[in-house]
């Protein structure tokens, strides 16, 4: 029943979505979309949470070879410039760049707009932030550099 009642709430959410996020899946407790980023091409993910009502979205990046503590700090410090966007590690090490949404099920277009723009700060941190900050220390493969730099030419 649970598995039900969640594929409902998800349903609904996931007709406001799937305009704008094109390739968007819906699974039983989850969506998930693919993404084209600077960074490279993704996946976004939508877990919920059906006591709650809240919707988790996050994208899983492998975490940079050769990172340490001062990545960590880094890593950090994007939590505070970032108010609802944050980075942490998953049980397996990957970076995950995420955030908590509370679903307003009378208002569900309000909430649709929020996901959205979580997404579009999601993006925003990778893209921008995370690609800089990878080049600038030297962190990303020779294909990944050689491709950002082509990106910033353009």
């Amino acid at each position: 029943m649970a598995i039900k009642k969640a594929q409902t709430d998800l349903s609904r959410l996931f007709k406001r979505l799937r305009v704008e996020l094109p390739g968007l899946v819906l699974e039983p407790a989850c969506m998930r979309a693919p993404i084209e980023t600077r960074y490279a091409a993704l996946e976004v993910r939508f877990d919920y949470e059906r006591e709650s009502r809240a919707l988790r979205i996050y994208i899983a990046l492998p975490t940079p070879v050769g990172a340490g503590m001062e990545f960590l700090r880094w890593c950090l410090s994007m939590n505070t410039l970032y108010w609802d966007v944050k980075m942490g590690l998953d049980s397996e090490g990957r970076l995950l760049v995420l955030s908590d949404v509370d679903l307003d099920q009378a208002d569900l277009t309000a909430s649709a707009r929020i996901v959205l723009g979580r997404v579009s700060a999601i993006c925003e941190l990778i893209e921008d932030d995370l690609v800089e900050y990878l080049v600038s220390h030297r962190l990303a493969t020779p294909a990944q550099l050689a491709r950002w730099a082509q990106d910033s030419d353009e």
